[in-house]
């Protein structure tokens, strides 16, 4: 294999014809950049249902930034820090590096952030002065891995421009620059050795220059530089949400902007989406706009988003499409493939789905289109991708709530619906319908279809939760599902028991940073696995024990009787009738008193069934816990064991009241 880059630079000529020339050629590479960006940072749409169009400076509010900072000899764990801003990437020596990865989930801000360093440039701010040249390269766009060169020539120049890839070359060769990749989960090249896009990320291409990738966690590369500096977005904080809202929803009305605020964070569905700013973006323009509605699923409130698109439609004289059938098994057949396809050619999708939904669509912006520069054709094609790949997942929950089938029970599984390599995968079918095997599903790719279907369909709802895994994390995604379907369905607990045991027989976990709904429901379930009687209150009930429960950096450290009280939520974590085998304390950072302490002691010795108490806090107590706390432990015979961040183990001596080494 030839070294990276070496036969592609071999060909370009190494000078250019004269000064002046080359004076000329490196004004006009940059005017055409400039123009180009202008265009690209400043036709921003907030949400799609609104017709004006915005500059990215005017709506781009910073979400969390944080670095990973290098490990200490001896230790062995990330430790992330976080930065004040954006800014500070360039700023800030820690993060200082000729190639430096930021990663987010899908609509964390990636792109956007993107758009505002490139803005930055092209407005000459001064932490951008470093760089005579700023490269921004939308990777989704490239098709058979084109050099580098020629993907400037192609992308980011004018139709017309007379530059050529030599002239592009040797411009940076004597420039200082900065490349910003962006979408490198979407580039069709990831994971091949020999492409420019590898060689730059490993820095043996363009060693000279910085390079910044923006990807997903889950598509890191596989071999960056050894001197990689990694960065991640961590979503909106409080006050950057309320800084859109005042701003840009209300026009500065700082009382609506609260009330806005404070209903979308409040209310546990709108909440559930609420750190993801392109998520964000779009409900509090559609709360705005809506008069605060109830949501009581994710579901409904996604309809209602989706409700928002179409209302521009009729404004627009669409015809207001409502039968999404075909769209909906597009979706999910490029869901369901591995890599997952979600854009398509335009002639491709208008035969799938038909001329008038194509339209209706791309007019109301449930689907967009962007010119992509095609090696084959050697020219310009025009893809078609979903606003967002939400969209495509909730599309496609329609396909798989109501066309899949599943074979009975004791039958032979069917073929999952991700792997088209089964042989058995072949016109399998159920009464004419796709049979799908849920529990080869990797639902960290498909988690909101399965969510939405469940809140489409009560049956296959069932069949969802019955056949979702409960180890960690997934049984984050049945309680996911179980929230979606219970409340629209008026479903219960007792439909789903066996599914509750062994939820319960595994680990059962409440995070602080779990979201308001994901508490609420695992609460939920709390509360039904510890009562005696049915959810109707009719018949005895058998009480579910839970085997380990972690409580991780949630609890209130309030009034004596309240300790147990859940963050966010502000719900009592339930205690009568509850029974914990294992149970698991973790407040990493926090200084526990001796009151806390106690309180905590007594409160968890009074769990039926509990055997073993363990707390994690930052730093260990020395004070003796009272008599009343050691009689009902020792009455029990509860271990309880304390670990603090020097990683030694504290174990209380229940006759004593010591915390013993």
């Amino acid at each position: 294999m030839m070294e990276c880059g070496k036969s592609r630079e071999a060909a370009l000529p190494k000078e250019l014809s004269s000064e002046e020339d080359w004076t000329e050629k490196k004004i006009q590479f940059a005017k055409e950049l400039r123009k180009k960006y202008k265009k690209l940072c400043g036709r921003i749409l907030p949400a799609m249902f609104m017709y004006d169009k915005y500059v990215i400076e005017s709506l781009y509010v910073d979400s969390g930034v944080e670095f990973l900072e290098e490990k200490q000899e001896g230790e062995d764990r990330e430790t992330w820090a976080k930065l004040k801003n954006y800014k500070m990437v360039f700023t800030d020596p820690r993060v200082k590096s000729k190639r430096r990865i930021v990663e987010g989930e899908e609509g964390s801000g990636k792109s956007s952030l993107a758009f505002q360093m490139t803005n930055d440039w092209r407005q000459g701010k001064d932490w951008m002065k470093d760089f005579e040249v700023l490269i921004l390269l939308q990777l989704r766009q490239f098709k058979k891995s084109p050099t580098v060169y020629k993907a400037i020539r192609e992308f980011l120049l004018l139709r017309d421009s007379k530059l050529t890839e030599a002239d592009i070359k040797n411009i940076l060769d004597s420039s200082s620059a900065l490349f910003i990749l962006d979408e490198f989960d979407e580039y069709p090249g990831r994971g091949k050795r020999d492409t420019d896009i590898e060689c730059i990320i490993k820095g043996d291409m363009l060693q000279n220059h910085e390079v910044i990738l923006l990807t997903k966690p889950s598509c890191l590369p596989l071999a960056p530089s050894d001197d990689a500096k990694r960065i991640r977005l961590t979503g909106f904080d409080k006050a950057a949400r309320f800084s859109y809202i005042l701003n840009q929803v209300v026009g500065g009305d700082s009382a609506k902007a609260e009330e806005i605020n404070k209903f979308i964070e409040q209310n546990p569905v709108t909440s559930e989406l609420y750190r993801v700013p392109l998520l964000f973006v779009l409900i509090s323009h559609m709360v705005k706009e809506d008069a605060h509605q109830d949501f009581q699923t994710l579901t409904e409130l996604f309809s209602r988003v989706i409700a928002c698109f179409h209302s521009q439609g009729q404004r627009s004289n669409t015809t207001n499409h409502r039968d999404h059938s075909k769209l909906d098994k597009v979706a999910f057949e490029a869901l369901r493939g591995d890599p997952q396809k979600i854009i398509w050619n335009e002639n491709e999708l208008r035969s799938k789905i038909g001329d008038d939904l194509y339209d209706e669509y791309i007019t109301i912006g449930i689907l967009r289109e962007e010119e992509v520069f095609d090696d084959d054709a050697s020219g310009y094609k025009t893809k078609t991708r979903f606003f967002y790949r939400l969209f495509a997942e909730w599309y496609a929950a329609h396909y798989f709530a109501n066309e899949a089938a599943w074979p009975e029970a004791g039958s032979e599984p069917g073929p999952s619906p991700l792997d088209q390599t089964s042989e058995r995968s072949q016109d399998r079918s159920v009464n004419g319908k796709d049979v799908h095997r849920l529990s080869t599903i990797d639902v960290n790719y498909v988690h909101f279809m399965c969510r939405f279907a469940c809140g489409l369909n009560n049956e296959t709802a069932l069949k969802i939760i019955k056949h979702s895994g409960v180890d960690l994390p997934c049984y984050t995604h049945t309680l996911s599902c179980i929230a979606e379907w219970k409340k629209k369905w008026g479903g219960s607990f007792e439909m789903i028991e066996d599914k509750v045991r062994e939820i319960c027989s595994d680990t059962l976990s409440i995070s602080g940073k779990d979201s308001l709904l994901l508490q609420t429901t695992t609460l939920k379930l709390i509360k039904f696995a510890s009562s005696r009687k049915g959810m109707d209150g009719t018949r005895e009930g058998v009480q579910i024990p839970i085997s380990w429960m972690e409580l991780q950096n949630c609890l209130d450290g309030g009034p004596y009787n309240c300790i147990l009280c859940v963050r966010p939520t502000n719900q009592f974590f339930p205690i009568a009738n509850t029974s914990i085998g294992v149970l698991w304390i973790w407040e990493h950072g926090s200084l526990i008193t001796k009151r806390i302490t106690d309180s905590i002691l007594w409160l968890s010795g009074r769990f039926l069934g509990v055997e073993e108490v363990w707390f994690r806090f930052t730093y260990p107590p020395f004070n003796m816990v009272q008599n009343s706390t050691l009689s009902l432990l020792r009455q029990k015979n509860v271990k309880v064991v304390w670990y603090a961040d020097n990683f030694r183990a504290y174990h209380l001596n229940l006759e004593s009241g010591q915390w013993e080494y």
